[in-house]
């Protein structure tokens, strides 16, 4: 089984430390990797693309340092920025088949993968349209798809749902549970619900540091949410340091939902199962 392994990884851009000595492990599968704006995700993320060197620290696949396998790494990679647009005045065959050359895949085997990412991302109907004038959905589609032509043992995603609406974000997901079991996929984002029934593993960072990793169930099972039909300002005579997550409506009672660790369950207050939401206002917000 392959392993992407981040070892003491620094970066540094004059006297701003964008990371700060962090190490992990990365297994084939999504994980997802979250936090707020200035964490350090991008730094981290193009780190691992190799199209930024770290100040300090070594990144390795299998072992092998990625900067010294240079472009040999780069054929095992699959990237796609946030910010990257299709090349207009292409049709979307004549795309993939551009960035096949890019990627200097061999003919033979562009030809066999272009048709078979078609039909899986359900663009075999448009693919004589002009880049420009697919919707966002199907633009974002079509970057994965160029993304996958050379069936990368590593994929990063950075945002790869920014600006789309919900119903094009779910299409995405739809087409993330079905890349292959042995790639290693890192995906960051802002939108938790992207991450909620995707990614089995979970990265928060925060000021250039890792705050939290590990499995997406067990970080849930240990963030202690509740509901209650108290107020916040009563919740907080209990607990100062609580987090109101939100207040919602349920048969005309106000419910405060709130991140604990001092309230015990009672008429009015009961635990409940965390969802991801609550699990990053729990690691990411200063106190509520």
């Amino acid at each position: 089984m392959a392993r992407l392994k981040i070892l003491n990884l620094s970066k540094y851009y004059g006297n701003v430390t964008a990371l700060d000595e962090i190490s992990m492990e990365f297994h084939p599968g999504i994980t997802g990797i979250m936090g707020n704006n200035g964490a350090g995700k991008s730094t981290l993320l193009n780190i691992l693309a190799s199209l930024l060197q770290p100040s300090f620290g070594a990144v390795y696949l299998d072992d092998r340092d990625i900067f010294d396998m240079d472009a040999g790494y780069r054929r095992l990679l699959g990237y796609m920025p946030q910010q990257q647009e299709a090349y207009r005045g292409l049709r979307v065959h004549q795309f993939l088949e551009y960035i096949s050359v890019l990627k200097e895949l061999p003919y033979k085997t562009a030809h066999n993968r272009i048709p078979i990412l078609l039909e899986q991302f359900h663009l075999q109907d448009q693919q004589k349209k002009y880049c420009e004038d697919l919707s966002g959905g199907m633009r974002q589609r079509l970057l994965l798809a160029a993304a996958l032509l050379n069936d990368p043992l590593v994929l990063i995603l950075d945002e790869p749902t920014a600006g789309l609406d919900p119903i094009e974000r779910a299409s995405l997901r739809e087409a993330l549970i079905q890349l292959p079991a042995h790639t290693i996929t890192l995906l960051a984002t802002h939108i938790v619900s992207d991450l909620e029934f995707i990614a089995q593993e979970l990265v928060f960072m925060e000021k250039g540091r890792i705050k939290a990793q590990g499995d997406q169930s067990d970080l849930l099972s240990a963030c202690p949410c509740f509901i209650s039909s108290l107020s916040a300002e009563d919740l907080r005579k209990e607990d100062p340091q609580l987090k109101l997550v939100n207040v919602s409506y349920q048969h005309g009672q106000k419910l405060c939902r709130v991140i604990s660790h001092t309230l015990t369950p009672s008429a009015a207050t009961q635990r409940v199962p965390a969802g991801l939401d609550d699990l990053y206002l729990e690691l990411l917000s200063p106190q509520a």
